[in-house]
């Protein structure tokens, strides 16, 4: 694989003094593994101001100040796997919520909050900041939670949260990315006004609209990133299949049977992307419509046994590798995925995923038959 460098630059313009930047900071993140990343993702300067109208038709306001939050949330997200614009929609939708994109002090409940960089002061019992995170329920300590970065961190959570799951972050939320936008904020905020979060979702789109490019970055192959709609993040290089893949049988890597050349080739790409996750491939099943004796077919698991629902890091893993699959579909030949009791087909793309029935052959009930422990992926026949 060629070896290649990806670059996140955001434009930065933070209002603190020490510890914070007090103009145009360019910030650049090199990704992990430089090998499996593409090029450059700009998401530019940060303006200073921008209007958004809310689903109620209120227009609101946003200044610099507020916006350069925005960017440091959609920062935290281009570098937390998983979380792709869907995530970073939602993670907006609860900061425009709860804070109003504002790092807000609590002077009457932690005195010590109104001498570290803030936007004003809030109320409301011992919250803290953009996401009004309390220090009582484990969020954080009262430094960490008057940093957006850390609360960022706090708000996506998963395997790389500074929580560790308690409290949930979004990532530790069962098949959050099915929830509507609104309720997978709720999910993380426990608020006790769940269905305010919903407003602000075309706020949060003008924003990610107005910080970011509005289309997955392609690599240089072409290949888009893990994200459908935009991931920020690191991309894949490898190529489309070669001319020729298509049909033809080879020996299956994970079984004694044999597979057509185009599945072995997304097998080969996934297990390269996503070493951490297990698959199987052939399997006879007599009796069946299944496309697993055809060669067409596998399915992977995360860390998790068959049998046994994806959960926590296993969760997010699965989530990450099935966004990477529907994302580049079209370009491998994945004809569709089953996923924590949906399906996606490439014929339908435009319905987005269904609810799964279980295609004759399963319960889609059952935790194996709903594909709750597992992501299958079929490659067309050619």
């Amino acid at each position: 694989m060629r070896q290649a460098a990806v670059a996140i630059l955001i434009a930065l313009v933070l209002v603190a003094p020490a510890g914070c930047l007090s103009g145009i900071a360019m910030v650049t993140l090199v990704a992990a593994s430089p090998s499996v990343c593409g090029d450059s993702v700009a998401l530019g300067d940060v303006p200073g101001g921008l209007n958004a109208r809310a689903s109620d038709g209120t227009t609101i306001r946003l200044d610099r100040t507020q916006l350069t939050h925005a960017a440091a949330i959609i920062e935290i997200g281009a570098r937390t796997p998983g979380v792709g614009r869907a995530g970073v929609r939602i993670a907006l939708m609860a900061a425009l919520t709860e804070s109003s994109l504002r790092m807000l002090a609590n002077p009457s409940a932690h005195p010590e909050s109104a001498n570290l960089p803030n936007d004003g002061n809030g109320g409301d019992h011992d919250s803290l900041g953009l996401f009004q995170m309390r220090p009582s329920t484990g969020w954080g300590t009262v430094a960490e939670l008057m940093n957006h970065d850390y609360q960022a961190r706090a708000f996506f959570g998963g395997p790389n949260g500074p929580n560790h799951g308690s409290p949930r972050g979004l990532l530790d939320i069962p098949s959050w990315q099915q929830l509507p936008p609104g309720e997978a904020a709720q999910a993380v905020e426990v608020s006790a006004y769940p269905d305010r979060y919903t407003r602000f979702e075309p706020v949060a789109n003008t924003v990610i609209d107005a910080l970011t490019a509005d289309h997955p970055a392609p690599d240089r192959e072409g290949l888009a990133t893990e994200d459908p709609v935009n991931s920020f993040g690191c991309a894949a290089t490898e190529a489309a299949p070669p001319a020729g893949v298509g049909g033809q049988l080879v020996d299956d890597p994970t079984s004694s049977g044999q597979i057509t050349a185009r599945t072995a080739y997304v097998l080969a790409l996934v297990r390269q992307r996503f070493p951490a996750a297990s698959w199987s491939c052939w399997s006879p099943r007599p009796g069946t419509q299944s496309e697993h004796p055809l060669g067409r077919a596998c399915d992977g698991t995360f860390g998790n046994p068959i049998g046994v629902p994806a959960t926590g890091n296993a969760l997010a893993l699965g989530q990450q590798v099935t966004n990477w699959l529907q994302a580049n579909a079209q370009k491998l030949g994945v004809e569709y995925l089953i996923w924590q009791g949906r399906i996606w087909s490439l014929a339908r793309a435009d319905e987005g995923w269904r609810p799964y029935g279980g295609g004759g052959m399963h319960d889609p009930a059952s935790v194996t038959g709903g594909h709750y422990d597992h992501c299958h992926f079929t490659a067309r026949s050619n």
